[in-house]
């Protein structure tokens, strides 16, 4: 990866919230894959990237690197100096709170 990529990376580490930096297409897109109903209603993409932006640093560092900026597993995990295992399980985590959120909006609605 080129030194901007692991400049980003180093801010990341550093607590601040590069989410602000994201297209807000992409994070719409970015959770296609959860569940239908869910998806099917329509969110305003800022209510989606203050989900995003609540989650747990790891989970959200984790959810911008893989579903965002498109790296593998196996380059977070190197990147980040964890086991390719702890990014999925990240990853998974963070997309269940999603999930649970997108839920309970839909339930109020």
């Amino acid at each position: 990866r080129s030194t901007v990529n692991h400049t980003a990376i180093n801010y990341y580490r550093s607590n601040l919230k590069p989410a602000n930096q994201v297209d807000y297409s992409e994070v719409q897109s970015a959770i296609e894959d959860t569940d239908k109903d869910i998806y099917q209603k329509e969110y305003d993409a800022e209510y989606l990237l203050k989900l995003i932006q609540e989650l747990p640093e790891g989970c959200r560092v984790i959810f911008n690197m893989f579903e965002i900026e498109n790296y593998a597993h196996k380059e977070i995990a190197e990147i980040l100096g964890i086991t390719e295992s702890t990014s999925k399980t990240q990853l998974f985590h963070a997309k269940k709170i999603l999930r649970k959120k997108l839920l309970e909006r839909t339930s109020l609605n």
